[in-house]
């Protein structure tokens, strides 16, 4: 177990805590969730995939993307809860982990 897992008290996540100077500095990720939100708009968007359905998969394609270009450049600095999710392209549950922090239980 590393210096912050749950047995000492703290809890492991995408906004881990980093040592800076001594200092415990929480991490996030704007932009990760803006690509995650902009993806779920997209599907969400029925009236465009109506009126021009290659343009929307187009769109869906494009965004989603933009997601493994950030997962790829981001690897190293995300824990293994957000890289499982990114790499299992389970985007909402990465969307719930960066917003919450924690995981949905298994099954749901």
């Amino acid at each position: 177990m590393g210096p912050f897992d749950a047995k000492d008290g703290w809890e492991f996540s995408c906004r881990r805590l980093l040592l800076a100077e001594g200092l415990a500095v929480p991490m996030s990720f704007p932009d990760l969730a803006k690509l995650l939100e902009a993806r779920i708009a997209v599907i969400a968007d029925h009236e465009f995939r109506d009126r021009d359905p290659e343009a929307h998969l187009e769109a869906l394609k494009n965004v989603s993307g933009a997601i493994v270009s950030w997962h790829e450049a981001h690897r190293s600095e995300i824990d293994g809860n957000l890289d499982h999710f990114l790499a299992g392209a389970s985007y909402q549950k990465a969307l719930l982990y960066l917003e919450t922090g924690t995981r949905r239980p298994c099954g749901e």
